[in-house]
């Protein structure tokens, strides 16, 4: 399910999209969903999947755009 994560957002208005940056918005943005446990998957294991496509999203669109 989309998730608009806002607290993330804010985080990082006005702030370069440096490998830092980008790290802490990672773990922020797991604290703003509520996953399920399912025979799919466990709610932390769907968390820590959420820092690594947030991360891997975000260094895809700096790069995308010339670092």
């Amino acid at each position: 399910t989309p998730v608009r994560a806002r607290k993330t957002e804010e985080m990082l208005i006005g702030k370069k999209l440096v490998v830092a940056n980008i790290g802490k918005a990672a773990g922020t943005v797991s604290t703003e969903i509520s996953p399920i446990d399912d025979v799919r998957g466990t709610a932390d294991y769907r968390r820590k999947m959420t820092e690594v496509c947030f991360r891997d999203a975000v260094q895809e669109a700096v790069g995308r755009r010339g670092g």
